[in-house]
């Protein structure tokens, strides 16, 4: 047999995978597979693994490293979430406290403390303001008999406009109902009630809307009737099957 050949020594490139380097690289993979698991997102893996290569392996001078790293810092938590969606109840404060860090899209101050009142299913859907395109923060979720009619009572008395589902979907609301909306006068031509309806009421972009879902009662808190840049705040509550959706749009 021939003598196994002796490998040749590894480029000077080549990190030398010291003991540090090693915990650096679990521990960058231990705050990646968290930032996956709470928030849906690859950027936490990205940036930890960039300051282990920034810090660990690279021989470069301080002013560089300290240039990557700004730079990494800056693109990768620089900006908001580009969407985060969750049917886990539990990660919502984790999601809701990195939302916070960012100057767009928050949790509105309207928003009831719902955490505890929640008894079945749930869901979570963000989507940042991105230039033109208006985002959204809202949250469904089933509850029991009682607080759904507190929500009633207390959104019902805060609400500036109250329809149906079928009335926003045939467009009922624009017969006189209320005057400012009334898309018959000149002046109120461009007006437009908006709201984000999410995947259980938007008929638009998840398909045609449940005949049981027509009933549900929408509670428009708040609208600027803007038709190009519109922002609403709104609650939408199914009295038969005890559910909140609680929506921001912009």
């Amino acid at each position: 047999m021939k003598a196994e050949e002796k490998k040749g020594p590894l480029p000077v490139w080549w990190p030398k995978f010291t003991k540090g380097i090693v915990i650096a690289l679990i521990v960058s993979f231990v705050i990646g597979f968290l930032g996956l698991m709470l928030f849906g997102l690859i950027r936490f893996f990205v940036i930890a693994l960039a300051m282990v290569i920034i810090w660990g392996m690279s021989k470069s001078p301080m002013a560089v490293k300290i240039i990557f790293t700004v730079i990494v810092a800056v693109f990768g938590l620089g900006t908001a979430p580009t969407e985060i969606y969750s049917k886990s109840l539990w990660k919502y404060p984790f999601q809701k406290a990195l939302i916070s860090c960012y100057q767009n899209i928050k949790e509105p101050d309207w928003f009831p403390d719902f955490y505890d009142e929640v008894k079945g299913e749930y869901e979570f859907d963000y989507i940042p303001s991105i230039m033109q395109g208006t985002g959204h923060y809202s949250v469904f979720f089933e509850t029991d008999e009682q607080t759904r009619k507190s929500y009633e009572e207390s959104f019902a008395q805060k609400a500036k406009y109250t329809f149906t589902i079928e009335e926003y979907q045939t467009g009922k609301i624009y017969d006189g109902r209320f005057p400012e909306l009334d898309k018959e006068k000149e002046q109120n031509k461009n007006v437009s009630l908006t709201f984000y309806m999410g995947s259980h009421y938007s008929d638009a972009a998840y398909g045609k809307v449940k005949d049981e879902a027509l009933d549900d009662t929408v509670y428009i808190i708040s609208s600027n009737l803007d038709f190009n840049h519109p922002s609403a705040s709104a609650v939408v509550i199914d009295n038969d099957n005890n559910t909140i959706f609680l929506t921001q749009l912009g």
